[in-house]
């Protein structure tokens, strides 16, 4: 996944949206874990939550089809399990924009091993704009779009009630995931029409999305 899209999700899932996460686990609560594997084929895990059930959660997120993912996720159990002692729910959210084409499942004799895909795409988007949680707002542009105009002016009317640093701060990572949905231009002139003292052409990293 692309450096910048990859910080903005991290950072956004990591502080446990409760509507967003709810969605994908039907808890709205985790305890995060840092966890680190010895293998250095294997990278880190991006996102690990201990459920309140005690099961643990591994997500994977990925911008594009890659078809090593399921000999990665089959790894990433194996590593898991020797580490904790019990199987991962394993989820692989796919934020990307081109359709989803990755395979989820194997079976050879005795084996049987399968992980859970998901297209960010099928999740409704309006439950996270109707979110008190910014980080919930944020992740709705990712989400299905029943106008994206309409999502987008309502996802900015909920971050501009924000404190004018943090409101910034999730303006940025509205801009970056919007790239993932080529929305971009569009967030940015909604941006623009706002009546805020932000101004975007100063940030350095926004040259490589318009």
């Amino acid at each position: 996944m692309h450096q910048k899209y990859d910080i903005a999700l991290k950072d956004i899932i990591k502080d446990a949206p409760r509507r967003f996460l709810k969605l994908l686990t039907g808890y709205d609560t985790g305890r995060f874990i840092d966890v680190q594997f010895p293998d250095i084929q294997i990278k880190e895990v991006d996102v690990f939550i201990e459920l309140p059930d005690e099961d643990i959660l591994q997500i994977d997120m990925q911008s594009s089809n890659d078809p090593n993912m399921l000999g990665r996720m089959f790894l990433y159990a194996g590593f898991i399990y020797n580490q904790y002692k019990k199987l991962p729910i394993q989820i692989v959210l796919y934020v990307g924009n081109k359709p989803l084409n990755m395979e989820n499942s194997m079976e050879f004799r005795q084996i049987k091993y399968s992980y859970e895909l998901i297209d960010i795409r099928t999740l409704d988007g309006n439950q996270l704009i109707d979110s008190d949680d910014p980080d919930d707002n944020v992740l709705a542009i990712l989400c299905k779009l029943d106008d994206a105009h309409i999502t987008i002016k309502r996802i900015l009317e909920k971050l501009s009630l924000l404190h004018p640093n943090e409101r910034e701060d999730y303006i940025r990572k509205l801009l970056y995931l919007s790239g993932l949905r080529n929305l971009a231009t569009t967030v940015k002139q909604e941006v623009l029409n706002m009546p805020l003292t932000i101004d975007l052409d100063e940030y350095e990293f926004f040259k490589d999305i318009f």
